[in-house]
């Protein structure tokens, strides 16, 4: 009983900085799409928290999962383990975070995605629905993302597109992949 204590304490340990730096990417995140942060300078500040360079262009990818049928308690915890499973085999500076908003029963996972080629990005969304739609099979899934910017005033725009683009997806039948355009 006591090794089992230590293996855990140990465990916690050498996982501390990584949770430590999921809180930050929830929060940055979090306060990016719910508006509460706008300002160039803030958002470039705290991306650089994240180790993320925003000169080289960044987009959103959001992923929204629906339950079909009754899950488990930790079906969110799920969503956001393979998304970000997938995000980071396609680029290890990717930050992922649920983000809640009020009213909402679905789960919402946005992707904050490096990179200037939209290819790049349009290849991450279709990677994290096939994904879910391999790992989640008791969901209905629906992925979208924005335009890339490299203008750290313009992130808060990027992230609404993404949003934008899976509410359009959702209400008009057209699919569960929609970019917005």
């Amino acid at each position: 009983r006591m090794v089992g204590t230590l293996i855990a304490l140990a465990l916690e340990r050498t996982l501390a900085p990584e949770l430590a730096d999921q809180k930050v990417a929830t929060g940055f995140i979090g306060d990016l799409i719910n508006g509460h942060t706008k300002q160039a300078e803030d958002v470039r500040g705290r991306a650089a928290e994240l180790g993320i360079d925003l000169a080289q262009g960044c987009a959103f990818v959001l992923a929204r999962a629906t339950p079909r049928k009754a899950v488990s308690e930790n079906w969110r915890g799920r969503l956001v383990l393979v998304i970000e499973r997938v995000a980071r085999s396609l680029n290890p500076q990717v930050v992922t975070a649920q983000v809640d908003r009020p009213g909402l029963q679905a789960g919402e996972v946005y992707v904050l995605l490096p990179s200037s080629e939209a290819a790049t990005i349009a290849k991450a969304a279709q990677m994290i629905r096939e994904e879910l739609e391999a790992s989640l099979d008791e969901f209905n899934f629906t992925v979208g993302f924005g335009r890339i910017t490299s203008e750290p005033g313009e992130l808060y725009r990027a992230g609404q597109e993404a949003l934008l683009a899976v509410n359009v997806a959702e209400a008009s039948d057209s699919g569960n992949l929609l970019s917005f355009e």
